[in-house]
C-alpha cells in the first residue's frame, strides 16, 4: 500500500509490460466489465471521465507518428484539454465598495430575489414552512424583509460579491443617472403570482435594457467566477467529481471546468447575473468593460513544456556550401525552423539567444537573439523551404517555393554571421503541433527544391545519404550534468591546493543582479559518488595504523579539524619539526569544547620512542602506512562556503543519491544554511559561512559543522551518496583536484537521441464486455550503456555526440583486443562472456554504430575469434599432410627390388 503520495494533478491508470504479453483495460460500465466489484466507497475508473472527453488508451511519451512511409515530429501533447480541475475565482479581499455602489447593494439583492420569486412560482412552487421538493414547496417565498436572517445574509453577501468582482475584473462602475429608477416600473403580473400570504413579487421591468456584447462578455466571466466559488467550497468540504450525483459519497457531475458544464446550468447562472447587471442598469449606474482579453487562459500556461525542439545531430553540422530542406507544417501554430549551430541548448526557445536562426509562420517572424517581422503566416499543409549559403554567408526562406521578403523587401533572412563549428536543421514545435522534416535523401521527395533551391545551386540536406539523418529531441527528464565551460550563467574555477589549503572548486553566479540573472533554485552536486559499506556496523570506521583516539583534553586543541583534514594534514607534514605547529594553527580558544561524538573521531598521532639513526627508515614506513591508510579510509569530509554577503537562508548543503532528480526524504540528506547562523547575523556576517559535510561509510553516519561547530542534525543508515572531496593521487606533495571531479548541475531537459525504431504497441476496443486490449508483439533491442555512479543507462548509439566515452570505451575494446592477442585463448574465451556474440551481432548489423565503437568491436572480433587461425594458417602454408594408406606405402624411392636403402 502506498501512502502520503503527492496527490497535486491528475492520477491515469498505467500499465508497463514486456513485448509478448496482451493486457486488458478494465474500467467499468462500457468500457470491461469488471470480474470483482470495487469496495464500498469506490467508484469505476469510466465515471472520471469528463464531459465532453472520449476515453482512450495512448502511449505516456510519443515524439513522433510514422504514416505510410513518413514521420511526423510532435509537439508537447496535453492528455485533456483541460488540466486539472483547481477552481481559483477572482480574489476579492482587497477590493473596497465606493460609497455609490455600497448604497445599491441591497436594492440589488432584493430584486434578485424577487426575480427568483417570480421563477420559482411559473414552475409551480409554493409557500411552505419546510422545503418540500415532492410538493414544490419552499420556506423563501416571502418578502426579502421576511426572509430567515441566514438566508438574507446570504444575498446580501452574494450581491456584494458581485460588486466586488466586478471592480476586481477591471469593471468601471459608475453613477451616470441619479433619477433612472424613477423612470423603471415594476412588473405588473398576474393574480396567478399572489401567494396565500397575500404576497405578490415586484421584481424592476428591465425587458428594454439591452447589453452590450462587452457587457454580455463580463456576464460569462461573473458566471464562471460564481461556479468557480461554488466548486472552491465544495471541494473544501470534501466534494469529488462523479458522473452521476451520490451525496453520501460526495460526488457531484458539475465539479468540472465551466467550460465543460452542460448549457442547462450554464444557462441557469448566467440568467441570475445577467438581471444582476441590468438591475445595475436600471438604477442609473454605467458599467465600462476592461480593454484587455480576459478570456481562456493559453495553453501554453496549462502544460509545463511549451514548446519540443528536435535537430539533426551534431555529426552532420555543415559549414561549407549550400544547404537545402523542408519543413511541411501539419498544424499552423507555434512552430519555428531553421538553422542551429550544434551547442544549441535543449530548454532554450530557439532564437532567444546567439545559437539558431530561424522562422516563425505562427506570428511571421524571424528569430535571432529577439525578433522582427519577417514574411507572412503560413496555414496547414504549407511547405517551408530553409537555405543557407556559407560562401555569402547568407540564409532564406521560402513558403511554398516564394521566397519570404522582410519588410524593406530583401530576401536574406539572416546575413554576415559567423560560420565557427556549422550548423545543422533544427525546429521547435509548440503544444498540439505536428511537423514533418525533409532532408531530400530522396530528392523527388521535396516539393519546391526545383523551383527555389537547385537553379541557385542548393543541394539537399541528405545528398547521397545511405541512411536516415539522425534526428535528436530535448527530451524532458531531470538529470545531472557537468557545467560546460561556455555556460551562460554558472562559471566553475578549479583551485588547487596548497600546503597551507586545500583544493577547492568555486561555483560563481555570472549573471547575479543583472537582468539575464534566473531566481530558480540552482541544483549542485559533485560527480564522483562515494559508496557506503553494504553492511553497517556499530563501531567507527577508518581508524589508522598509528593513531589512536585521543581523550578530551587532547581533543581540545584539534577541535576546529575534521578527521580527513587531520589525515591529510599529517600526511603533508609527517616527521616535520613543525607538524604540531600546523595543527595549532587550526585551534580556536574561542569555540566550544567539541562534543562527545566529535572526541570519538578526533585522531592523534602516538609518540614514537625511535632512535634518531632509524628516524628517517620509520618516517618512510609511517608514509607508506598512511599513505595505505588514506586509500582505505571510510570517512570523508567536504565543506561549502558561503561568502559575505549572501543569503545562507537561500542555500541547502548535504548529501544525495544517485537517484537524486528531485527532492525527496529517500535521496536527499541536507541541512539549511539558515539555521546554521546566529539569530540576526544574515548576510551581514563578515567572516561569511563555512558548512562541513562528513560521512562514516562504514556505519553510514551523516554529520554536518558550522564554521567548526557540530550540528545538531544527522542521519544514520544511509543510502549510497554521490558527492565527495577525493583524496589526489598518493605522490602528490600536495592536494589537488582528480581530473574526473566535475561540478554538475540540474537541468531538467536533456539532449536524447530519437531511436530510429520504435516498438509497435496495438490498442483497440474489443468489445463493452472486455474493455480495452493492448499488446506488443515484437520485442525492441538496443546496447545500452551502464554509468554506475550515475546509476542510469544510456543507448549506446548516443555516444556520438558524447566524445569523451566513446573515446573511454573504444580504448576498452582496444584493451580487450590486446590481452587477448597472440594467441591467448584462455582470455579470448574469458572475453566471450563478457562481449557476447549478441554485442558482437548488434555493432556489425546496425548501420548507426558511432565509428570508433565499431572500429573498436570489428578489431576485438578478429582478435578473439578469427586472428589466432589467421596466423595459424599463414604459418602452415608450406606444410603438407601425407596420409598413411596402403597405396601410399607401396610408393618407395626405389622401385626396383634390388635396389635398396644402404649407407652410401
Amino acid at each position: 500500500m502506498f501512502e502520503n503520495f503527492n496527490c497535486d494533478g491528475l492520477f491515469f491508470p498505467v500499465v508497463s509490460f514486456s513485448a509478448g504479453i496482451k493486457v486488458r483495460f478494465l474500467f467499468g460500465g462500457r468500457h470491461g466489465e469488471f470480474k470483482f466489484l470495487p469496495p464500498p466507497g469506490y467508484a469505476p475508473c469510466y465515471e472520471a471521465v469528463l464531459p465532453r472527453e472520449k476515453l482512450r488508451v495512448e502511449h505516456s511519451q510519443e515524439y513522433k507518428q510514422d504514416l505510410s512511409g513518413t514521420r511526423d515530429l510532435l509537439g508537447p501533447t496535453l492528455t485533456l484539454s483541460q488540466a486539472a480541475f483547481t477552481p481559483t475565482p477572482v480574489d476579492t479581499s482587497q477590493i473596497v465598495l465606493p460609497p455609490h455602489l455600497e448604497r445599491i447593494r441591497e436594492k440589488l439583492a432584493e430584486n434578485i430575489h424577487e426575480l427568483w420569486v417570480m421563477n420559482k412560482i411559473t414552475l409551480g412552487w409554493t409557500y411552505g414552512v419546510v422545503r418540500d421538493d415532492n410538493k414544490r414547496q419552499h420556506p423563501c417565498l416571502v418578502e426579502f424583509s421576511k426572509l430567515p436572517e441566514q438566508e438574507r445574509s446570504y444575498n446580501l453577501q452574494m450581491s456584494l460579491e458581485t460588486l466586488k468582482t466586478l471592480l476586481a475584473l477591471g469593471c468601471h462602475v459608475g453613477l451616470a443617472d441619479e433619477h433612472a429608477i424613477e423612470k423603471v416600473n415594476s412588473l405588473k403580473l398576474s393574480a396567478n403570482y399572489e401567494l396565500t400570504s397575500s404576497y405578490k413579487p415586484a421584481p424592476l421591468d428591465l425587458s428594454h435594457i439591452k447589453l452590450a456584447s462587452t457587457q454580455e462578455a463580463m456576464v460569462d466571466k461573473l458566471a464562471e467566477n460564481a461556479h468557480n466559488v461554488w466548486a472552491r467550497d465544495r471541494i473544501g468540504q470534501g466534494w469529488t467529481y462523479g458522473i452521476q450525483q451520490d451525496v453520501k459519497n460526495r460526488r457531484n457531475p458539475r465539479l468540472v471546468p465551466y467550460a465543460l458544464l452542460d448549457e442547462r446550468t450554464k444557462k441557469s447562472n448566467k440568467d441570475s447575473l445577467r438581471e444582476a447587471v441590468r438591475t445595475l442598469l436600471g438604477y442609473g449606474y454605467n458599467l465600462e468593460a476592461p480593454d484587455q482579453d480576459h478570456g481562456r487562459a493559453d495553453l501554453s500556461n496549462i502544460s509545463s513544456e511549451r514548446f519540443r525542439i528536435f535537430r539533426a545531430e551534431k555529426t552532420y553540422s555543415v559549414s561549407t556550401g549550400k544547404w537545402y530542406f523542408e519543413l511541411e507544417v501539419q498544424t499552423a501554430g507555434e512552430i519555428r525552423v531553421g538553422w542551429a549551430r550544434p551547442g544549441c541548448l535543449p530548454d532554450q526557445e530557439l532564437g532567444s539567444d546567439e545559437q539558431a536562426f530561424v522562422f516563425d509562420g505562427f506570428k511571421a517572424q524571424r528569430w535571432h537573439q529577439g525578433n522582427e517581422h519577417f514574411g507572412r503566416s503560413w496555414q496547414a499543409a504549407d511547405v517551408v523551404g530553409c537555405m543557407v549559403d556559407f560562401g555569402e554567408r547568407t540564409m532564406m526562406f521560402t513558403l511554398n517555393g516564394e521566397v519570404l521578403l522582410d519588410d524593406s523587401g530583401s530576401e536574406l533572412a539572416f546575413k554576415d554571421f559567423e560560420v565557427c563549428e556549422g550548423f545543422v536543421p533544427v525546429c521547435s514545435l509548440g503544444i498540439c503541433q505536428v511537423g514533418r522534416m525533409n532532408f531530400g535523401k530522396d530528392v523527388s521527395t521535396l516539393k519546391y527544391f526545383t523551383i527555389c533551391g537547385l537553379q541557385e545551386g542548393f543541394e539537399p540536406f541528405a545528398v547521397n545519404m545511405n541512411r536516415d539523418i539522425t534526428m535528436w529531441l530535448g527530451k524532458r527528464l531531470a538529470q545531472f550534468i557537468p557545467v560546460p565551460t561556455n555556460h551562460e550563467h554558472i562559471e566553475v574555477t578549479r583551485l588547487d591546493g596548497t600546503v597551507e589549503s586545500y583544493p577547492c572548486l568555486k561555483v560563481t553566479q555570472r549573471s547575479f543582479g543583472s537582468q539575464n540573472s534566473s531566481n530558480d533554485i540552482a541544483f549542485y552536486r559533485l560527480s564522483m559518488p562515494i559508496e557506503c559499506a553494504e553492511t553497517f556496523s556499530t563501531s567507527l570506521g577508518g581508524v589508522m595504523p598509528g593513531f589512536v583516539f585521543s581523550s578530551k583534553k587532547e581533543c581540545e586543541d584539534f577541535e576546529t579539524v575534521s578527521d580527513f583534514e587531520v589525515l591529510v594534514k599529517s600526511h603533508c607534514h609527517i616527521g616535520g619539526p613543525n607538524a604540531k605547529d600546523e595543527f595549532n594553527n587550526h585551534k580556536d580558544h574561542n569555540q566550544e569544547k567539541p562534543s562527545k561524538f566529535k572526541q570519538r573521531l578526533m585522531l592523534k598521532r602516538t609518540k614514537t620512542d625511535n632512535c634518531s639513526s632509524s628516524a628517517h627508515l620509520s618516517e618512510e614506513l609511517m608514509v607508506a602506512d598512511e599513505r595505505e591508510f588514506l586509500m582505505q579510509t571510510s570517512t570523508y569530509y567536504y565543506s561549502v562556503r558561503i561568502f559575505p554577503g549572501q543569503e545562507p537562508g537561500s542555500v541547502w548543503v548535504g548529501w544525495v543519491t544517485s537517484d537524486f532528480h528531485h527532492i525527496k526524504r529517500s535521496n536527499c540528506y541536507m541541512v539549511w544554511a539558515g539555521e546554521c547562523t546566529s539569530p540576526g547575523q544574515g548576510r551581514n556576517n563578515n567572516n561569511g559561512l563555512e558548512i562541513g559535510c562528513l560521512v562514516d561509510t562504514a556505519n553510514g553516519l551523516l554529520t554536518f559543522m558550522a564554521n567548526g561547530k557540530e550540528l545538531s542534525t544527522y542521519y544514520q543508515n544511509v543510502m549510497p551518496l554521490s558527492a565527495g572531496l577525493f583524496k589526489s593521487e598518493r605522490m602528490n606533495p600536495t592536494p589537488q583536484c582528480p581530473p574526473r571531479l566535475h561540478v554538475q548541475f540540474l537541468t531538467s531537459v536533456l539532449w536524447s537521441r530519437l531511436p530510429n525504431h520504435f516498438p509497435k504497441v496495438s490498442v483497440s476496443r474489443v468489445n463493452d464486455r472486455h474493455g480495452w486490449l493492448v499488446q506488443c508483439s515484437e520485442a525492441l533491442q538496443f546496447m545500452a550503456l551502464h554509468i554506475p555512479e550515475e546509476n542510469r543507462a544510456m543507448d549506446i548509439q548516443e555516444l556520438s555526440e558524447h566524445g569523451e566515452l566513446l573515446r573511454f570505451h573504444y580504448h576498452t575494446l582496444r584493451l580487450y583486443s590486446a590481452v587477448c592477442a597472440l594467441g591467448n585463448n584462455r582470455v579470448a574465451h574469458a572475453l566471450c562472456s563478457h562481449v557476447d556474440e549478441a554485442q558482437l551481432l548488434q555493432a556489425i548489423e546496425n548501420k548507426y554504430m558511432p565509428g570508433l565503437l565499431r572500429t573498436g568491436y570489428y578489431d576485438l572480433l578478429m582478435d578473439i575469434h578469427l586472428s589466432s587461425y589467421a596466423t595459424a594458417r599463414l604459418m602452415m602454408n608450406n606444410e603438407y599432410i601425407v596420409p598413411m594408406t596402403e597405396e601410399t606405402k607401396s610408393i618407395t624411392l626405389f622401385p626396383d627390388d634390388t635396389k635398396k636403402h644402404a649407407l652410401p
